[in-house]
């Protein structure tokens, strides 16, 4: 029997007068991305692989355009109280009428893709260029049995406390460069919690991430006690073959709220030639607060020791199990991240995001505005810019003969990337959100 129908059987036991919940919501996202003019990233995208010689040099085959495409998501939510149990049930239909390539950069992340137990995931369409899917993106029963909670299905889990870094996130990653951030892809895990005394929590959890052995499972315990003004706590897990242990405390100094996440991992791979990848530390330090009544500000520095600290090796990094996998997605060490929210009127706001690579350097900039039209209704418009040193320059026009194209686009492969954040394109957003 699964831990999902022994927690139901369970709370069914002692079930209470049934209270049902109902919602959902309806989001239309439209993205336009603008490529930076150089046909050695446009032939890579034509040609479907990373700067091979092969491709046809012809102009009309590589010459990057400017493409857009929408999206439309909708989630129903339903919830059931029993009292001890609690049952939800949350699908989503998600309707994609094109290809979206945002540089890197997400409309939202659905959960498609994210792999899974049990398969509750359907594509009713997949044909000219339009893809229909329907995913089970909650599914879950939780059990509260005194000072314990236990937890089987597809949920989302987070651990630490970053906003735009997040080291402790391992389980159930989340990126800050998705355009929607309100609602995060459930995962198949099954999560225990228990809360003791003013402030104490320990939960367990264990998430399925592609496999039932070591490299396809993540495990991991967050212990948490509240003194005083501040949250400190402890990470420990596995994570597909890794061994990951944490700190993370998060508090206020006057009307300052400040955190901190740190995690220090000892990789399980073996490298090809028979020895182990060195221990990498990640951690983040950040800080957010109101300037004015109508101003809030957030800000963080992040480190990762396992970055690349040459541009010229961040295809090589980028290429790595951890970036498939989601796990990390920044490829260089040290960064910055600052975002400011200005109310502009009662319904109204507008924001600043800016994430930079210090060493590069490079930064993406995110502009934002948004007008709450009514109480369930929101608009937003955004764009994403990447700021820095754009790859190596390459244009087949200059080379009309075949053999000096071939030369000049060797010399111009062999180092292309000259910044991490140089090399997003100008990417345009726009969405409507209705909650019912």
């Amino acid at each position: 029997m699964s831990p999902l129908a022994v927690l139901v059987g369970l709370g069914l036991a002692s079930a209470a007068e049934p209270q049902l919940d109902l919602g959902g919501n309806l989001k239309l996202f439209h993205l336009s991305t603008y490529p930076f003019d150089n046909d050695l990233f446009a032939a890579e995208v034509a040609d479907g692989s990373a700067f091979l010689l092969d491709y046809p040099l012809d102009e009309d085959t590589v010459r990057a355009s400017a493409s857009s495409a929408g999206l439309l998501t909708s989630r129903l939510t339903a919830d059931l109280d029993l009292g001890r149990l609690q049952l939800s049930l949350h699908p989503q239909l998600t309707v994609q009428p094109g290809a979206l390539d945002g540089g890197g950069l997400s409309v939202a992340q659905t959960g498609v893709g994210i792999p899974e137990a049990v398969d509750l995931s359907w594509e009713v369409v997949d044909e000219d260029g339009v893809v229909v899917q329907v995913r089970a993106d909650r599914i879950s029963a939780r059990l509260d049995a005194g000072p314990a909670r236990f937890t089987a299905g597809r949920q989302a889990i987070t651990f630490g406390h970053g906003l735009f870094f997040t080291p402790l996130d391992l389980v159930n990653p989340f990126f800050p460069t998705a355009v929607d951030q309100e609602y995060k892809p459930g995962v198949d895990a099954l999560r225990a919690d228990v809360f003791f005394g003013m402030g104490g929590q320990v939960t367990v959890a264990s998430a399925y991430r592609g496999g039932w052995s070591t490299d396809g499972l993540v495990h991991a315990v967050h212990a948490q006690q509240t003194v005083g003004v501040w949250d400190l706590g402890v990470f420990g897990a596995l994570v597909q073959g890794d061994a990951v242990g944490g700190l993370t405390a998060a508090g206020s100094a006057g009307p300052v709220s400040l955190h901190a996440d740190a995690t220090i991992t000892a990789p399980g791979a073996v490298l090809p030639d028979g020895s182990s990848e060195d221990p990498f530390v990640r951690a983040v330090v950040g800080a957010q607060g109101s300037v004015t009544a109508t101003t809030q500000v957030a800000g963080e520095v992040y480190v990762q020791s396992l970055g690349a600290t040459d541009p010229s090796d961040y295809l090589e990094r980028a290429t790595g199990p951890r970036y498939a996998r989601g796990e990390l997605w920044l490829l260089g060490r040290t960064y910055v991240g600052l975002s400011v929210s200005q109310e502009l009127a009662p319904m109204v706001s507008a924001s600043v995001f800016t994430l930079a690579n210090v060493e590069d350097p490079s930064a993406l900039v995110g502009p934002g505005l948004a007008w709450n039209v009514a109480d369930n209704v929101s608009a937003n418009l955004g764009a994403y810019v990447g700021w820095g040193e754009r790859p190596t320059e390459y244009q087949v026009e200059d080379h009309p003969d075949g053999g000096a194209a071939l030369a000049a686009l060797a010399r111009a492969s062999r180092d292309p990337v000259r910044s991490e954040l140089g090399l997003v394109p100008t990417t345009v957003f726009a969405s409507l959100q209705a909650w019912y």
